[in-house]
């Protein structure tokens, strides 16, 4: 099947000493008290969650999921860890990103992080797909969940898939299917997504030092 959709969260990193494969994808900060958002495939059916935040890896579980348009949301177990003293400086997008717009995205398909960079190659994502872009843009294993934003910095998308007879065909779920599934939250889990977007008038390379620290490498067993 050359149209065959490849999920790019699955890096198999050397089993522990338990014998355990540990599988990677990548997640990003939706609010500042501990939420993350990343692809539902990278942490379906895990006994454990981990996010390795700057303070080293800390346990995560899953608040809500949406598994049709392949969105978690995580919150570390650690109430009081916070990802930053400020507000997150990018917003989610809620409308939807055009045919030609330059995109990029930073994640973890090995330890260390890996900007890629690329634009909307088709409106509709994997078999006509209409609540996902097709991206001309690398992604490797490990970047499952990673954010795809547009060139002003705000959140357009999560890398989902790549197709698996291309080198460069890179599928991303919109935000508004993030956005939808923090509306449904029961009060008590209130998520308060990032409005304000401080890094759209910066440069690339700021932009992406910003980001940096609210992006993460996940792993589970």
């Amino acid at each position: 099947d050359t149209q065959k959709k490849n999920k790019v969260g699955e890096e198999v990193v050397e089993p522990t000493d338990e014998e355990v494969k540990v599988y990677g994808g990548t997640g990003f900060a939706i609010a500042n008290d501990g939420y993350i958002a990343t692809n539902y495939h990278v942490v379906e059916g895990a006994r454990s969650i981990f996010v390795q935040t700057h303070k080293g890896d800390m346990e995560a579980y899953i608040v809500a999921r949406e598994p049709k348009a392949d969105i978690a949301i995580l919150k570390l177990v650690d109430k009081s860890y916070r990802f930053g003293k400020t507000p997150l400086p990018y917003n989610i997008a809620r409308s939807v990103s055009g045919l030609g717009q330059r995109v990029f995205s930073i994640g973890y398909p090995k330890d260390d992080v890996v900007y890629n960079e690329g634009y909307i190659s088709c409106e509709n994502g994997y078999k006509g797909d209409m609540h996902s872009y097709q991206l001309e843009m690398t992604a490797n294993p490990g970047q499952s969940g990673a954010p795809v934003l547009d060139k002003y910095g705000s959140v357009i998308a999560l890398v989902t898939g790549k197709q698996s007879n291309t080198t460069g065909t890179t599928y991303a779920v919109h935000s508004d299917a993030l956005i939808e599934l923090v509306q449904t939250l029961p009060k008590s889990t209130a998520i308060r997504l990032p409005e304000n977007n401080r890094i759209s008038k910066m440069e690339r390379t700021e932009q992406v030092r910003k980001m940096r620290d609210y992006v993460f490498s996940i792993k589970v067993n």
